[in-house]
């Protein structure tokens, strides 16, 4: 069975979908990766992404997107004695990505930087945060960029958290949304609408104390977050 607070706001969404158009719906859950998200959706092989999908314009020119449900920065994962802690030195430095992620194009920045500074960063690609937060451990690596509440949760998951920490200022701030095909405005606003409904009950706050801030992730959700759901609450109303 598929966790985690995106699903559970998809459920959510689901459950109020049903009692929409009196109809049973059965979630089929169908794993996807960076690379082939968008084309699942696309093809019509899945009808919502529920994971930590960063809302871009270059991908609003493949795929729709619901209103933000979750935002947070980009950031670096390094041991807790690393030099490293920020962007501006990792110049003649080891760094891993995951394929497909957001900060597989936003570090192209920091490297062209380094490498007018005759620092050149040597930057590698892997397929998963797990991957990648273990090839920083056991110093295969030495750094790893991603999403900041992605750095936190793959540190934790792995045990690492007295070996490993996050640092750095963002280097972009990413919203995360629903993903949903393009062009199919009605499923769209919809999907919007259910979203804005599971919110108004303070899901948000919620969600954040069930999935972050626990005794192991210890991730408090963010102002911007938090006004993000607002946001959605104030934008849609229920259909009849």
């Amino acid at each position: 069975m598929a966790q985690g607070c995106t699903f559970d706001i998809c459920n959510s969404i689901a459950s109020n979908l049903e009692k929409h158009l009196k109809m049973k719906l059965y979630a089929r859950y169908v794993p996807v990766s960076a690379n082939n998200r968008s084309k699942l959706l696309q093809s019509g092989a899945i009808d919502k992404e529920c994971g930590s999908t960063t809302s871009t314009r270059a991908r609003e020119k493949e795929v729709a997107s619901t209103y933000p449900i979750f935002v947070t920065g980009t950031r670096l994962a390094v041991c807790t004695q690393s030099p490293i802690t920020d962007f501006s030195h990792l110049g003649s430095t080891r760094l891993v990505v995951v394929t497909g992620s957001s900060c597989e194009r936003l570090i192209s920045s920091v490297a062209a930087e380094a490498k007018a500074n005759g620092k050149a960063i040597s930057i590698s690609s892997l397929k998963g945060n797990n991957e990648a937060i273990q090839a920083v451990a056991t110093n295969q690596t030495d750094a790893f960029c991603t999403d900041d509440v992605l750095l936190a949760g793959a540190i934790a998951s792995n045990n690492l958290t007295e070996k490993l920490q996050r640092v750095g200022k963002p280097l972009s701030i990413a919203r995360y949304a629903i993903m949903l095909r393009k062009n199919d405005t009605e499923f769209s606003n919809l999907i919007d609408t259910f979203l804005a409904d599971t919110l108004r009950s303070g899901a948000a706050s919620k969600l954040g104390k069930k999935w972050f801030n626990t005794p192991e992730l210890r991730y408090k959700l963010n102002s911007m977050t938090l006004s993000a759901s607002q946001l959605s609450v104030k934008s849609f109303a229920r259909p009849e």
